[in-house]
């Protein structure tokens, strides 16, 4: 009976004292675990996630955009964070979606619309009159010209014009596709 007595004496000790590390231990562990999120994604100039400039262009969406339209984004550049910061509706909502057959033509050939006239027919179908341009640099350091890369180069074919810029972020209108409104 002693023996049991000491034995349970013992057990009691080493749940206590796991019941009390276990908290202790966790709490650094969200420590470090809080600090490396913030670390990772504070929104700075050079943001990998979004850009404090690119943060400023999202922030202006509403001002530009019709509810209605679909805002074309690169979400490997930080675009589809427009959904989430402003309700708009784009053309990716996350990195790892099925597009519609016009979304995905319009990613891959929308700077060719003064030359083909199916990419308007795309536009005026999506109501893709608005681009977000965060540049070519996206998140983990990939490259995925060969699926956004007709959201480049907009301006210089002649397919979009500016509305809105900070740095080098920039929300851009479609032009060569007819008027937006209606």
């Amino acid at each position: 009976v002693i023996a049991l007595a000491q034995t349970a004496k013992i057990v009691l000790g080493l749940v206590a004292v796991v019941a009390v590390s276990v908290p202790i231990f966790a709490a650094d562990s969200m420590k470090e675990g809080r600090a490396l999120a913030h670390e990772r994604f504070e929104t700075t100039p050079s943001s990998e996630l979004v850009t404090s400039d690119e943060l400023d262009v999202l922030h202006h969406v509403p001002d530009y955009v019709p509810r209605d339209d679909t805002l074309m984004v690169n979400p490997w550049t930080g675009g589809s964070l427009a959904y989430a910061l402003t309700g708009q509706k784009v053309s990716s909502y996350h990195l790892l979606e099925t597009r519609t057959p016009e979304i995905d033509r319009l990613d891959k050939t929308l700077n060719t619309a003064l030359a083909d006239p199916n990419v308007c027919q795309d536009v005026e179908h999506v109501r893709g009159y608005y681009v977000l341009d965060f540049g070519t640099r996206e998140m983990n350091g990939v490259n995925h010209a060969s699926v956004y890369g007709g959201l480049r180069g907009l301006e210089q074919t002649g397919v979009a014009q500016t509305v809105y810029q900070t740095g080098n972020a920039r929300l851009l209108e479609v032009t060569a596709c007819g008027d937006p409104v209606g």
